[in-house]
């Protein structure tokens, strides 16, 4: 990986299923992790949590130069997991979040700094209404949802304030109890973010972004300066190379949007 370099990598992985899986999979990953992956009812669920698992290996071994068998990984209070360092990778550094939403999954890396990546697919048929009298949203918060123009743009207001809430406690490695004491407006101007921002009041080393796709909202915060953060776009069949370990992973699977 580039020195001070940050990505956020796109899977698509809709229509994969176990047998579309490759055995590397359940070589690279232990016993533990694959137990935990497949003890979910839904097929599609069973292969997130695998690809997810392997994908990270796969992008965090690229990063660091090492094998991605040789990776281990340790899970912070909170349940952040981190890489755990080995002597091989004394002198690097590399921090990452993943996020996944019914078949997409997003992987944010970044080597300085830390960082929260939080991807939801929206659900059109969901009242806003429901939960905003919730203790998990702040009144200025649901002041923003409810004062949208339309219910449309009040579904998407939603989806933008939920996605930065996940993402600013991942980056600081709190646990979901943090979201109904975390006030956005407190560090943000909602109605102004559209796209990357550097607000003033977390600093000038800090960049929140929201990206709203045709079929999801992916928000990130990184505890450093960027112009723009790629986005790397990945699709199923793409996804099924990288998890083999075939190519690179910076050049050859999909364009940077």
């Amino acid at each position: 990986m580039d020195r001070e370099q940050t990505k956020c990598y796109l899977f698509n992985l809709e229509g994969l299923t176990l047998t579309d899986l490759p055995p590397c999979v359940f070589n690279l990953l232990s016993k533990t992790e694959l137990e935990q992956c497949l003890c979910f009812d839904s097929e599609q669920d069973q292969v997130v949590h695998l690809c997810s698992r392997v994908l990270r290996r796969r992008i965090l071994a690229s990063a660091l130069g090492v094998p991605a068998a040789a990776l281990a990984f340790s899970v912070g209070t909170f349940g952040k997991p981190s890489v755990s360092p080995t002597h091989s990778m004394s002198n690097n550094r590399v921090e990452f979040s993943v996020s996944h939403s019914r078949h997409y999954l997003a992987i944010l890396i970044t080597t300085n700094g830390l960082c929260g990546v939080d991807i939801e697919i929206p659900d059109n048929s969901f009242d806003t209404t429901d939960i905003l009298a919730g203790a998990l949203l702040s009144a200025r918060e649901n002041d923003f949802i409810v004062s949208a123009s339309n219910r449309s743009e009040s579904l998407v207001r939603f989806y933008k304030v939920w996605t930065l809430k996940e993402a600013f406690l991942k980056a600081n490695g709190e646990g979901l109890s943090g979201l109904e004491k975390l006030d956005l407006f407190e560090h943000l101007d909602m109605h102004s973010l559209d796209g990357e921002a550097k607000p003033s009041r977390l600093g000038l080393n800090v960049t929140v972004g929201v990206n709203v796709g045709e079929h999801y909202v992916l928000s990130y915060r990184i505890d450093r300066d960027i112009d723009t953060l790629p986005f790397i776009m990945i699709s199923p069949s793409d996804s099924i190379r990288i998890i083999e370990g075939e190519g690179t992973l910076a050049h050859n699977f999909a364009g940077t949007h």
